[in-house]
């Protein structure tokens, strides 16, 4: 399985990370994803849910579906959201590349993406349980 992310990053551009930083879940995730993106020379922008400013930036993301789950906006401006978002970040990393595409297989997407929606929705209680900052935002649904 070929990796998500392989051809779609042109030299020099940057892709963006939408999320959370509200939560130390969803903090926590894009910490991991921006030390490890870092280390293999991948430049990602991490930009929270809640910079109000970012959204003249990039006009491309769902800035209503923030509190729901994670975007990602490729270099050629497509935008990923929930599972398929976190499938994109994998696929940015080498070492983590079969993940991301096993991920976003077709025919693993749809309960893959159910687990995302339970983890999004119970990621007030998953922060707790690592001792990290819970949510002020009640995700939707």
């Amino acid at each position: 399985m070929r990796g998500s992310m392989e051809g779609v990053l042109p030299m020099g551009e940057r892709i963006v990370v939408v999320f959370d930083s509200d939560c130390g879940f969803c903090q926590a995730c894009v910490d991991w994803l921006a030390s490890r993106a870092r280390r293999e020379g991948v430049e990602i922008d991490c930009v929270a849910y809640e910079d109000l400013s970012a959204r003249d930036r990039y006009p491309e993301i769902d800035w209503g579906h923030g509190d729901s789950g994670m975007q990602i906006r490729l270099a050629d401006l497509r935008v990923r959201k929930d599972i398929r978002a976190v499938a994109a970040c994998l696929g940015l990393l080498r070492n983590w590349r079969w993940l991301g595409g096993l991920l976003d297989f077709w025919m693993f997407r749809s309960i893959n993406q159910l687990g995302y929606r339970v983890v999004a929705m119970n990621r007030r209680r998953i922060s707790g349980w690592m001792g990290l900052r819970q949510c002020k935002i009640r995700p939707r649904g």
